[in-house]
């Protein structure tokens, strides 16, 4: 009777293995940690169903693979071949796995329905605690009024976690600046670790944040290995997320160059100065709100050459909220006295949502020996543009052009000069053919005997972008190297060319000095 009844258990599990079955990596998950589900079949030919989702939760990292086995079964082999289909989902609320019908061989089979409960993080199963979560006070928000979102990685402190994998969230229509790195610290027997950062809407209307998620490998000592066994047995590995945030962006109801609440000022380093030599003129805006996105002012000036450096940006929180510091410096030249227009700039306070005009003073400048003032196009500033390292102001004969630095008589003046060049150089060319032959073999000569290292920066090519970038600091100090500078902004306006040999050894000249410091 025993034998009988071993018989009919032993058949028993037979037949259900023969079948479908369904396991689950807990039973009682935290709120936004991931459910692991796994449906097993044995046999050779498997149709699995789609699942989209679960209970409203939808599956995600769907994956499917085979295993064959061979059989030792009354002295024959065998081949067992087993499938799987595995996915994830992400449930905040108990839920039910339901019964699946899995078609094997050409039969339809059925698995078990299984309860799933969700409990906040600290009553989760297996006290492991740990879990992800987005948090900031703000949650209306003006578009480009930056505010600060929290991403907390907790840990219930037992010792037992051994790495954490982050994935930061998906910001969709804000820019996002991860401002330091991460914050520790205890919190109700926890650890937290705490990253920031800085976000600014880009688009009106209801945004969403997508979540962060992340994989804690947790120190599994006296427990078997994930149900799996996928990742071993010394660590058992939980992928974690947080919820989504929705966050509504207001469009700013009026026109505007700052959103926030700032102070403009600027000031030159000298009111009178020698013809065609720079006036160095400093921008500052600073207060509460973000900079990162300004552009930079554009000056328009007639007969006036405007230099700009790119612009310092920085910023820093004080009690959590951002002020920010904009630096910009541009240099004027010109051989008539000018004035630097007021600058104005509007803004928008969306603390107060008032807006208001800031302005800078003007500056009149005065050229010693002339006796002709530049005065400033109306409106002296008309536009914003992106950043760039240098900004051209339009002759007042054709203020189309918005790249000239002179005044049309300044370049008819270079136009003849350079007809006249040319026509000399025409002129001698017969005599330089005569001593070209004995020229070039000198020169080969001399290359043989001293030969300079292959790469050497004197016989380097430079771009022209490259020679203004060496060769501009040095206006100052060379006649030669400003007139250099001029024939460059020349060319890039399409009026001449330069002289690549000259220009060439200039640079190789000014960038080994500066090496050479």
């Amino acid at each position: 009777m025993k034998k009988i009844i071993l018989f009919i258990a032993i058949f028993a599990i037979f037949l259900n293995a023969a079948g479908v079955d369904v396991k689950v990596s807990s039973t009682q998950i935290a709120k936004g940690e991931s459910l692991k589900v796994k449906i097993i079949a044995d046999g050779k030919s498997v149709v699995f169903p789609k699942i989209s989702d679960i209970s409203g939760y939808p599956v995600e990292n769907t994956h499917t693979s085979s295993l064959s086995t061979m059989q030792f079964i009354n002295g024959k082999f065998s081949t067992k071949t087993q499938k799987q289909m595995s996915f994830i989902l992400y449930p905040d609320k108990s839920i039910k796995i339901p019964s699946f019908k899995v078609q094997i061989d050409g039969k339809i089979y059925k698995s078990e329905p299984i309860d799933i409960k969700v409990v906040s993080p600290s009553q989760a199963s297996g006290g492991h605690g740990y879990y992800i979560s987005m948090r900031t006070e703000r949650k209306k928000v003006y578009m480009g009024e930056p505010f600060l979102l929290y991403v907390d990685v907790v840990e219930p402190g037992t010792g037992k976690i051994s790495r954490i994998e982050y994935n930061p969230p998906k910001f969709g229509d804000f820019i996002a600046k991860s401002l330091g790195g991460e914050k520790q610290y205890h919190k109700n027997g926890k650890v937290v670790h705490e990253l920031t950062y800085l976000l600014i809407p880009q688009k009106p209307g209801k945004q969403k944040i997508l979540p962060a998620s992340g994989r804690v490998g947790i120190r599994s000592l006296n427990q078997a290995g994930d149900p799996f066994g996928i990742f071993g047995d010394n660590i058992r590995w939980t992928n974690i997320r947080s919820s989504s945030l929705d966050i509504n962006v207001l469009p700013v109801p009026v026109d505007t160059d700052l959103i926030g609440n700032f102070k403009v000022s600027a000031k030159v380093d000298k009111s009178v100065v020698e013809a065609n030599k720079p006036v160095n003129y400093t921008l500052t805006i600073e207060g509460r709100g973000s900079l990162d996105t300004i552009d930079d002012p554009v000056f328009k000036i007639p007969g006036v050459t405007v230099y700009s450096d790119d612009a310092k940006v920085s910023m820093e929180l004080r009690g959590g909220v951002p002020y920010s510091r904009y630096v910009k410096k541009y240099a004027f030249i010109s051989d008539r006295s000018f004035t630097i227009p007021s600058l104005k700039l509007k803004e928008f306070d969306y603390s107060t949502k008032k807006s208001k005009i800031l302005s800078t003073k003007s500056f009149d400048i005065t050229v010693k020996g002339s006796s002709v003032a530049s005065t400033p196009q109306s409106p002296a500033v008309t536009e914003q543009l992106p950043k760039s390292k240098a900004t051209h102001t339009p002759s007042a004969k054709k203020p189309k052009k918005e790249n000239l630095f002179e005044d049309e008589s300044y370049y008819n003046k270079k136009a003849q000069l350079e007809k006249e060049r040319k026509e000399l150089w025409l002129k001698i060319a017969l005599f330089l053919a005569g001593i070209l032959v004995g020229a070039v073999g000198m020169k080969l000569f001399s290359f043989i005997k001293p030969k300079a290292k292959r790469g050497s920066k004197h016989h380097r090519k430079y771009s022209q972008d490259e020679a203004l970038k060496i060769l501009y600091p040095h206006i100052n100090e060379s006649s030669e190297v400003e007139e250099m500078v001029r024939a460059l902004y020349d060319a890039k306006a399409g009026k001449g060319k330069v002289d690549e040999k000259r220009m060439n050894e200039l640079c190789a000249r000014y960038d080994n000095m500066t090496n050479s410091n």
